[in-house]
């Protein structure tokens, strides 16, 4: 579960399960066991979704595939362009950024039709 909200900064990824104790079910926090990886960081998720899929994403399609929220992955798709590590393409899709710019042939989904 992710926690966020508008007006502040994400406290980041917490896990929860429903537990059934005496008193009734309730939701209680799950401890994280020494050596288990805490969540990878949205650009991360956004990035391997992008390269799992067969073609250029909609911001729709990954902020389903992060399962994320939209303002989060808004700002990570940001912030990835700006780094140029996707780049857009026709449709309001994205795709990863091709490993040298002139390489272009054969490329499907070119950043500049």
């Amino acid at each position: 579960m992710t926690v966020e909200h508008r007006a502040a900064a994400g406290i980041g990824d917490i896990e929860i399960e429903l537990a059934d104790d005496a008193n009734g079910p309730a939701l209680r926090l799950v401890t994280q066991t020494p050596g288990q990886d805490p969540a990878p960081p949205i650009e991360s998720r956004v990035i391997q979704a992008i390269n799992e899929a067969d073609a250029p994403l909609s911001r729709a399609e990954i902020r389903a595939a992060a399962r994320a929220r939209n303002a989060t992955v808004v700002d990570a798709i940001d912030k990835l362009a700006r780094q140029g590590a996707i780049v857009p393409v026709p449709k309001g899709r994205w795709r990863l950024a091709q490993q040298s710019r002139g390489d272009t042939a054969g490329d499907p989904f070119p950043a500049h039709p």
